[in-house]
């Protein structure tokens, strides 16, 4: 399984930009709102996505469209779960380094040969911890030669004043 280039959608501002074309990645619950997606990740217990009816209903959906749903452990309750390879891509990233389901998303299609990452409604403006992990994996990425794209508002790969450091007010001394 190769993929040359995906999209991954979160539930942030500019989500609803994503494609509807090609491979779509979309975490949790969005297939409900985009309805293109080709694979969801959930990466979460069974307890927590029985608990959530939103997560229920993206699972018996992407059931019916025959959409795999990635998750810690497939259910064989739910043939078009799959079970996320956490051994194999840890052990070949050597690091278990996965602060959220984006994380894994782009750590997979790593994993993959992916060649470019699309990234929608992945904003994390208020949760840094979630933004480091996210930031950590798309810096691998870089590194692989990976082509990234980020949509929409996002501060994803920004500082604070959105220059680099020491340049307080402008870029104009570098």
């Amino acid at each position: 399984m190769e993929f040359s280039e995906v999209s991954i959608v979160g539930k942030g501002i500019g989500w609803e930009d994503a494609p509807n074309f090609g491979e779509v990645w979309g975490v949790n619950d969005i297939m409900l709102k985009k309805r293109s997606v080709t694979r969801i990740f959930s990466l979460h217990s069974w307890i927590v996505i029985g608990s959530h009816p939103s997560m229920l209903e993206s699972l018996q959906v992407s059931s019916s469209k025959k959409i795999p749903f990635v998750c810690i452990e497939a259910s064989e309750a739910h043939f078009m779960s799959e079970t996320y390879p956490f051994k194999e891509i840890s052990s070949f990233f050597s690091t278990e380094y996965f602060t959220n389901s984006i994380c894994y998303m782009i750590a997979y299609a790593l994993y993959y040969n992916v060649e470019t990452l699309n990234f929608f409604g992945v904003n994390h403006k208020h949760e840094l911890r979630h933004r480091a992990g996210v930031e950590y994996w798309i810096g691998r990425a870089l590194g692989m030669g990976v082509a990234i794209n980020i949509y929409g508002p996002s501060k994803l790969l920004t500082n604070e004043n959105l220059l680099p450091y020491g340049y307080r007010r402008s870029k104009t001394n570098l």
